[in-house]
């Protein structure tokens, strides 16, 4: 049921279907914090709180505090009082760049009421805004590295307590960091590579001097971030600012009440202008029709880009270089080409028709732009106190290590135990508190903690715990009247996580709303609270990108919700009575395990649902025998056609024999998409169509790995031509040297890389359980480091060590990570630069 992939762009997709449907004055009503807000804020207080809550979505009008709030205005008056750039910032720049709390769909927070001392002391030396921005910028490293966490935002607090982060909490942290000594910055992203399975998310600041782009807790000069040279290879970068702007220095790619979204492309690339025209059936212009840009990742095509036509039936894009997948459709009515990539053309047209076509077996070649090469800034040198503190805060994080289990009497309870304590690093004393405070429940409360998310670990101190464990308690007692099993209890019954939304205390809340069937049959409960929602809860139409999914106390107090969030209020309602229950696969209903097995409701009004026919799927994955040991959305996903757009489905899946069976598929015309990538991020994609009726099981097969013979070019697999390594005084950390046959005997890899960049850790990661022998050039100054890097990973190779300057005369690398695959000491593959399906690349290359 859940998608592993990167969340960045699922998460602002699912941001945008909530936000402002309640007015401030009845917002007033529901939250008198607000009315406090207003007749408190006095001056320039006043004038920015009417602003922001003039902006603010749902989620924070209902929950928001005004002592704390003001308090953070106040804090914030103060820093500009004491700043020497506050006089050159313009005042649109401050309004939406330095005032606001929020930076994406995090949690609310009031970072510069806690933080703001420590940074105004990092810049009190500080005469321009590039100093100060640096200054920031090495705090935030100091507190954080980059490591993969779940979709959903944790909050610059979170990231803190935690020592770690994705890059939007990079991104996160760093904003606020920045706004906390008045400097203007907003995030920055782009929604998928077109060259590798992800998406990213970073900063611009401005300077005085223009806007100028930083990773974010990456310690680099400006504009000299690691991927510096990929944005340049992007369909389309969007900045985000906060309320809505008619006008500004960029083109406005979209702008809603709340938010506008800026095209910041030609601020990094060169553009091609696409004009799409769409007609119908007849010929004639179609207007209103929803045009899509996409790009393949994850397996799957997916939309960077968004517009309607206009009553001429056209719509223009301004958009980075690469081959792209352009459709529009409507109802089932649709077409589609791919942009054929063309450096040098800076115009396309496009003609689409539309009509009813399925999904059909096909395959073609998605290109991307070849890396640009651009000059290094090397002005920066980054401190060593910062790297020092960075190194230690993380070492104060790091929980014990595995085999210290050994030493107890009872292994797997204390490893178990053991295991939550690390992923809970700077949130463990409340944990500890908290579990010292219990006797005979230790074994429920692991249970607990092992049923809940890393990041909801982070969240409750010892008297949240307690709270929690309070109504947990209670649900026990219901659950137990039923008979469930301990693992659905703890699954869906106890686990105060129900999707993405914002993470609180609920159960009081919905158990007061519901309690009143706490007596009934599960049926009958669903039934009741479905009415509910139905009858009290308004459908939320209206769309924000700020702030996050409302969670059900929040759509209680607002009395109205998105589809998701009514979803999620009717799963906590059922768990709060005990019963198992969780959204549906597809989002469009909840499911509640009654008679042994999974019963579905959906919110609906009855006259608007029709009958819900669904039939099977069977797959079967080869190369040269059948597979079933495949990664949906790294080997392969399953898709529709949605208005014109291809968006993807994960129905359940069990394997049965050589074949993957999907079940509870609604009826229409599907494909399963799969990809091979190669050197240079270029995607061969294969589409393999099916139909679904209604109990009827459809036979699928899909081969995977390498395209025809007669479809792959002789430079698809070497980034550039490969000479022997000049391997003279190359010795490992054991100081045992590097000789011809370490490299020239059957496969090896070779992979250059270093430690701290996103880019590096992520490559490196896949290549964890490659069954080849490896050499592992790792850019560090300390044989330590690399060793522990290489362990915490739990990647095994030879080790070597040096710079990047040290390792050019080795090989002619370009850049880091750059990774070579030698047979006989033949090179059959060389990738470099972010690469997260080079496991996948190097499988296919090895049986080939």
């Amino acid at each position: 049921m859940k998608k592993q992939f990167s969340g960045f762009m699922l998460v602002l997709l699912i941001g945008l279907a909530f936000g402002r449907s309640l007015t401030l004055e009845q917002a007033s009503i529901r939250n008198p914090e607000i009315k406090k807000i207003r007749t408190n804020a006095t001056g320039k207080l006043k004038e920015w709180s009417e602003f922001l809550l003039s902006e603010m979505p749902t989620i924070d009008l209902v929950s928001i505090k005004a002592d704390s709030f003001l308090k953070d205005l106040k804090t914030l008056a103060t820093v500009m009082d004491s700043v020497p750039w506050a006089e050159e910032i313009p005042e649109e720049y401050f309004l939406r760049y330095v005032l606001p709390l929020r930076v994406s769909q995090e949690p609310t927070e009031y970072f510069r009421i806690s933080h703001m001392p420590e940074l105004l002391d990092r810049v009190r030396d500080c005469e321009d805004l590039q100093c100060a921005v640096l200054r920031i910028n090495e705090w935030t490293f100091e507190k954080m590295k980059y490591e993969s966490t779940s979709r959903w935002d944790q909050s610059a607090e979170q990231t803190i307590v935690r020592g770690i982060g994705r890059c939007e909490e990079m991104a996160i942290l760093f904003v606020k960091a920045c706004r906390a000594v008045g400097i203007p910055v907003r995030k920055a992203y782009t929604p998928y590579w077109p060259f590798t399975n992800s998406n990213h998310a970073w900063v611009e600041v401005w300077t005085g001097e223009g806007w100028h782009f930083l990773g974010g807790a990456e310690m680099t000069a400006l504009d000299g971030a690691w991927f510096a040279r990929a944005v340049k290879r992007t369909p389309i970068i969007i900045g985000i600012a906060w309320g809505k702007m008619d006008s500004a220095e960029v083109p406005v790619y979209l702008s809603r009440d709340g938010f506008t979204l800026l095209n910041l492309t030609p601020n990094y690339s060169d553009t091609t202008g696409i004009d799409v025209h769409v007609e119908d059936a007849e010929g004639s212009p179609a207007e209103s029709v929803d045009v899509w840009i996409s790009v393949f990742n994850y397996s799957s095509l997916r939309s960077v880009a968004h517009k309607s036509t206009d009553k001429n039936g056209f719509v223009h894009f301004a958009l980075g270089k690469a081959e792209l997948f352009v459709s529009a459709g409507i109802e089932s009515l649709w077409d589609f080409k791919i942009v054929p990539f063309d450096d040098g053309n800076d115009f396309k047209k496009i003609e689409l028709k539309l009509q009813y076509q399925p999904l059909t077996d096909t395959m073609f070649w998605m290109r991307v732009r070849k890396e640009v090469e651009i000059e290094k800034d090397t002005s920066y040198k980054a401190p060593e106190i910062s790297k020092l503190r960075h190194n230690l805060r993380l070492e104060k994080l790091k929980g014990v290590k595995k085999d210290i289990a050994s030493v107890f009497e009872d292994t797997t309870f204390t490893a178990r135990f053991l295991d939550i304590m690390n992923k809970s690093r700077g949130n463990r004393n409340n944990l500890l508190v908290f579990w010292e405070s219990k006797t005979e429940e230790k074994e429920d409360i692991l249970d607990l903690w092992e049923s809940m998310e890393t990041k909801d670990l982070l969240i409750p101190d010892s008297t949240g715990w307690e709270e929690l464990w309070v109504n947990i308690k209670s649900q026990r007692e219901l659950s137990l009247e039923k008979d469930y099993e301990d693992s659905l209890f703890w699954g869906y019954v106890a686990n105060p996580r129900i999707l993405f939304e914002d993470f609180g205390y609920w159960y009081s809340s919905v158990w007061q709303k519901f309690s009143k069937f706490a007596g009934d049959k599960p049926s009958k409960c669903a039934k009741k609270i479905k009415e509910f929602i139905q009858n009290d809860i308004d459908t939320l139409w209206d769309r924000n990108y700020f702030g996050g999914m409302m969670n059900p106390e929040q759509v209680l107090i607002a009395g109205t919700g998105g589809k998701l969030e009514r979803l999620a209020l009717a799963t906590a309602g059922l768990r709060t009575l005990g019963i198992p229950a969780r959204i549906a696969w597809d989002y469009k209903g909840v499911e509640y395990f009654d008679k042994d097995e999974w019963q579905r409701i959906e919110l609906e009004k009855e006259e608007k649902v029709e009958e819900r026919k669904t039939g099977y799927m069977k797959a079967l994955f080869y190369n040269d025998e059948p597979k079933t040991d495949v990664e949906y959305y790294i080997d392969y996903s399953i898709v529709k056609v949605d208005d014109g757009r291809i968006t993807d489905i994960t129905p359940p899946e069990e394997v049965v024999d050589s074949f993957l069976v999907y079940t509870d598929i609604p009826e229409g015309n599907y494909a399963v998409i799969s990809g091979w990538r190669n050197a240079y991020g270029e995607a061969f994609v294969k589409v393999n169509a099916f139909e679904i009726s209604e109990e009827e099981t459809s036979n699928v097969f899909i081969k995977l790995g390498f395209p025809p013979i007669e479809m792959i070019s002789p430079g698809d697999l070497l980034v550039r031509k490969f000479k022997e390594p000049n391997i003279e005084g190359v010795s490992d950390i054991n100081r045992e040297p590097l000789k011809d046959e370490d490299w020239n005997n059957g496969n090896v890899l070779l992979a250059f890389f270093d430690t701290e960049s996103e880019n590096s850790i992520s490559t490196i990661k896949s290549l964890t359980k490659l069954p080849i022998n490896k050499l592992l050039f790792v850019e560090t100054e300390k044989f330590s480091r690399a060793v522990e890097f290489c362990n915490e990973i739990e990647l095994e190779g030879r080790i070597f060590t040096g710079d990047i300057d040290y390792f050019k005369k080795i090989l002619p690398i370009s850049k880091l990570p750059s990774i070579l695959l030698l047979h006989d000491g033949k090179a059959i593959l060389w990738v470099e630069g972010l690469n997260l399906n080079i496991d996948k690349l190097i499988e296919s290359v090895s049986s080939n």
